[in-house]
């Protein structure tokens, strides 16, 4: 039971009692995490490349946050 809860604690990280919210995009085709209020963002960007296979193209992540598993946590 310890790992699981080690394991969501750093969702919880970027602002006491605030978890991460993904938006998605499907005109720009990205998913993004605003950090920080508005001033950062997490961004993943993808492309189709069949009618049912996407290709994830790009994470990035401010320096800041990395390590937190907000790039995986886009993925998702």
């Amino acid at each position: 039971m310890a790992q699981a809860a080690a394991a969501a604690a750093p969702f919880n990280l970027l602002e006491p009692g605030c978890p991460i919210q993904v938006e998605h995009d499907r005109r720009r085709r990205q998913f993004t995490v605003r950090l920080n209020g508005c001033h950062d963002k997490a961004v993943l960007l993808y492309e189709y490349v069949g009618k049912r296979i996407v290709d994830l193209q790009h994470t990035e992540v401010p320096d800041a946050y990395r390590g937190r598993g907000i790039a995986k946590h886009l993925a998702k």
